[in-house]
């Protein structure tokens, strides 16, 4: 989890230019897998937190990753 978050607020630094300055919402967050790439959906609230982390596979966020796998399963 610490990938994730890691990576996430590298992504949003580079954004926003600083940690302070990222705005609340909900952002996808460009990542490679072991399966190929994906966009890590993460939500910053009005306190500065990161949350969430799911994969999508669009930058839309509206097909998830794990589909596949539910579908098999």
């Amino acid at each position: 989890m610490m990938n994730e978050f890691n990576t996430a607020r590298e992504f949003l630094i580079k954004k926003f230019g600083k940690a302070e300055l990222i705005k609340p919402g909900t952002y996808p967050v460009p990542c490679n897998t072991s399966r190929g790439k994906a966009f890590m959906k993460v939500i910053a609230s009005n306190a500065g937190y990161l949350s969430d982390f799911h994969l999508f596979k669009d930058e839309a966020l509206t097909i998830s990753w794990y589909l596949e796998d539910q579908e098999k399963g």
